[in-house]
């Protein structure tokens, strides 16, 4: 009898050893209080011990800090702070000093990581000598986009001789602190009135044609944003539901490609979810499937061969194929080409007509993008389309966002309704809404990287919008996505009145 105790004894204290133990087997009961302590000291078993527990990943203690504020500041390992971001940590935040991660890292690995997330140090905030009629979606009464549109080029704000000439500074600055072998075109709004327009460098080096404004590049991820809007028309129209189920029987699909499984039971993964990244997997944290796979079959593989690995709904994971997976979804419910409903329904009423789609090589009004380390900037095209594939010039990306960008000039092509749902941001990424990256000063924007491309698209509360296009890049390189990010700053400071 006393040999059937102990045994059960033995086995239960296995069974709690086994339940609070990491992938290795590693016990983590007793080591660490809570995910501060964890993201301090521990390793990323310790820490992901705390997350699958429900711990906040962007939580703050009684001092202000949070997880990736130890993580940047005092672990001697940069996998925490890699794990931390992949798992939603907001790289922007401040702790009670207002300091940002970046700001305290301690180690140049740790910041070239947090600045490629999108991190930046602490600075000056802009001041704002204009006042815009709204910082938020205009009123209801406003048109909603069915009516002619204001073209951007016809709609010209003032610029002085010697601000211009400033702002091209900045622009060769930047091109010839990187060497680039292409170059950089800029097109900033004010108040939805196109303020400036310029290039520097080559649209072409080896024929030595310079680039222009009006020379179309490839967008890269801004497309998820183009492809966000075009997600929301439809469910402004009736004609999808964000919370519809995308795969399954009962789904948009309708079991054509399959379940998805989580720990190898079926679940339910909706739009909205893929619009949030937070589908469960698929993401840039382990693999993202998209590949060289064929159409339709590039769907069923990744349902079969990838298991996702948290329940939809529960974690933010940047994901290209969940945006190649929207395209279809509009496909599905139009019953148009993705790329005929965008152009038909959201940028023909914004009097756009020449963005489209890349093919395998540049077009005759696009420039060459210029690989780094023998990279194909023009590979997989049919897997770039609702997730990177678009081709625009920035002052047509200017004509779209004064569409979405909630002041009053233009009318938007979505209802402030709609607006407000686009730009409300996960639980699980308060930095990320539906397609669009949002600030806490009432700003969104999206980012975009690929070999031979990099591109950032912004919309500032204080009546400002901007687009920068880069057709070669270096590939990586932190400090030139932290410059990107931070040239809008360095333009506003020159011509801010």
């Amino acid at each position: 009898m006393k040999r059937t105790v102990y045994l059960a004894v033995f086995f239960y204290f296995l069974l709690v050893l086994a339940v609070n133990a990491d992938e290795n087997g590693t016990p983590f009961q007793s080591r660490f209080k809570d995910i501060f302590q964890a993201a301090e000291r521990g390793t990323v078993g310790d820490v992901r011990h705390f997350l699958d527990k429900g711990a906040d990943v962007n939580a703050k203690n009684n001092i202000g800090w949070a997880p990736i504020h130890y993580a940047a500041m005092r672990n001697p390992s940069v996998d925490v702070t890699q794990l931390l971001i992949a798992q939603g940590a907001d790289v922007n935040t401040k702790n009670t000093a207002g300091k940002t991660p970046l700001d305290i890292a301690d180690s140049e690995e740790k910041k070239a990581i947090i600045r490629e997330a999108g991190g930046n140090e602490t600075e000056t905030p802009v001041p704002q000598q204009r006042k815009s009629k709204t910082a938020t979606p205009a009123s209801a009464q406003r048109n909603s986009g069915t009516g002619t549109s204001v073209s951007m080029q016809q709609s010209v704000g003032t610029l002085s001789m010697n601000d211009r000439a400033a702002v091209d500074g900045v622009l060769r600055d930047f091109y010839n602190k990187y060497s680039l072998p292409g170059g950089i075109s800029v097109a900033i709004s004010y108040r939805e009135k196109l303020l400036y327009a310029g290039a520097v460098g080559y649209a072409d080096k080896e024929h030595k044609i310079p680039l222009t404004p009006k020379h179309r590049m490839r967008i890269a991820s801004i497309s998820k944003s183009v492809t966000a809007i075009a997600v929301m028309k439809l469910a402004e129209e009736r004609k999808l539901n964000l919370n519809e189920e995308v795969f399954g029987e009962t789904g948009i699909f309708k079991g054509e490609y399959g379940v998805p499984k989580y720990e190898n039971s079926p679940v339910k993964i909706t739009v909205k979810q893929l619009l949030e990244h937070t589908a469960g997997g698929w993401g840039h944290s382990k693999k993202d499937p998209v590949s060289n796979i064929s159409g339709k079959e590039l769907i069923r593989t990744t349902i079969r061969e990838y298991p996702i690995e948290h329940l939809p709904g529960t974690k933010y994971d940047y994901s290209n194929f969940g945006y190649w997976v929207l395209g279809r979804v509009i496909e599905k419910k139009s019953g148009m080409t993705y790329e005929e409903y965008v152009k038909k329904n959201i940028l023909m009423p914004c009097g756009i007509s020449g963005m489209r789609i890349g093919a395998v090589a540049s077009g005759p009004d696009e420039v060459e993008h210029i690989g780094d380390n023998d990279k194909n900037p023009y590979r997989s095209p049919s897997h770039r389309d609702a997730n990177g594939g678009w081709v625009a010039n920035p002052i047509e990306l200017l004509q779209l966002l004064a569409r979405v960008d909630g002041f009053s000039n233009v009318p938007d092509i979505l209802r402030d309704d709609t607006m407000r749902i686009m730009l409300t941001p996960s639980p699980q990424n308060p930095r990320y809404a539906l397609g669009w990256f949002v600030n806490q000063n009432n700003g969104w924007y999206h980012a975009g990287s690929r070999s031979g491309v990099a591109t950032l698209m912004g919309r500032v509360s204080n009546g400002y919008n901007y687009v920068i296009l880069i057709n070669s890049a270096p590939d990586p390189d932190n400090d030139f996505t932290k410059d990107r990010n931070q040239l809008f700053t360095r333009i506003y400071e020159k011509i801010k009145k």
